[in-house]
């Protein structure tokens, strides 16, 4: 997939050759520039819909006279175990800036300034040259972008090793009165070499712009793990969050994107995304679609 936006003005990027490089392997860099290579400039950006996903886009701006052509995309750090390019057929015009897919890998959290150093390898098809592969560094707000993701994947790392919290795909409905509810479970459980870990501690849910999200019986915190504890179940409530304009029901683009948001010990509190499996999907739809009917399911 790729993405043309129009034109806007960047500094002159350093292109360095290097060979193709797939999955975890260090690319080679030649410290020579190439003169043949032209002028690119790359960022990184995530959509909405890819929220919640390791999918990325690099965009990469010609700031060349002529066009170019790319051919395969992908994301070279310290922060991410590398994947293999993802091969494109995207030209490029001359001014004209290009979203290309792309994806990354599990991240390395014990590496410091992980991010610093990223780049978009780009492999560049020619009419006539063969094609050739060059690493184009990353705006400051790309590495930005790389380094909230890095920040966010570290974390739920870390929550990983101690609990899991996940939202249970056995929801029933409707609650009494007819409302257009469903009720499920919120998770939370350790692993067995867990045991005696650090408290754990939902702060509060919150649902998307269609969908409400809530504990059945209202108290705070949500739910709380102790440290000699191995699992606990809390009772949670989904419905329509009462947005029925034709606008939020055409234009939502993370509907299914709940959270639970949650602090370790004394750590900082941090954002778990609890997404419905395809079956729930369904149900999540059918009770915003009912309850914005005012009918029950």
């Amino acid at each position: 997939m790729w993405l043309v936006r129009g034109w806007r003005p960047a500094a002159v990027a350093l292109l360095l050759l290097i060979p193709v490089v797939a999955c975890d392997e260090k690319p080679a860099v030649d410290d020579a520039p190439d003169p043949l290579t032209p002028p690119l400039v790359a960022t990184v950006i995530q959509y909405r819909p890819d929220e919640g996903t390791r999918r990325i886009s690099i965009e990469v701006t010609n700031t060349s006279t002529t066009p170019v052509r790319v051919v395969a995309v992908q994301l070279d750090t310290d922060g991410f175990a590398r994947v293999p390019g993802t091969a494109k057929d995207a030209s490029i015009a001359p001014g004209q800036t290009i979203g290309l897919a792309t994806g990354y890998g599990d991240p390395r959290c014990a590496r410091e300034g992980a991010i610093a150093n990223a780049v978009a390898v780009l492999t560049l098809a020619g009419e006539r040259a063969a094609p050739r592969t060059v690493a184009t560094p990353l705006s400051a707000t790309g590495q930005a972008v790389l380094a909230r993701l890095h920040r966010a994947e570290c974390e739920q790392a870390a929550l990983d090793d101690i609990a899991e919290v996940r939202l249970l795909p056995r929801l029933r409905g409707p609650e009494d009165g007819g409302t257009a509810v469903l009720r499920g479970v919120l998770l939370l459980r350790r692993p067995v070499s867990a045991s005696g870990s650090r408290p754990l501690t939902v702060t509060s849910l919150q649902g998307s712009l269609l969908i409400e999200l809530r504990p059945a019986r209202a108290g705070h915190p949500v739910a709380r793990l102790s440290g000699d504890e191995m699992s606990e179940r809390v009772p949670v409530r989904l419905g329509s969050s009462g947005r029925c304009d034709a606008h939020a029901l055409g234009g939502s683009t993370q509907t299914f994107l709940l959270s639970a948001f949650v602090r370790r010990a004394s750590q900082p509190q941090q954002r778990v995304l609890l997404i419905p499996g395809p079956h729930s999907r369904r149900q999540l739809l059918r009770v915003v679609t009912l309850g914005c009917a005012g009918e029950a399911p």
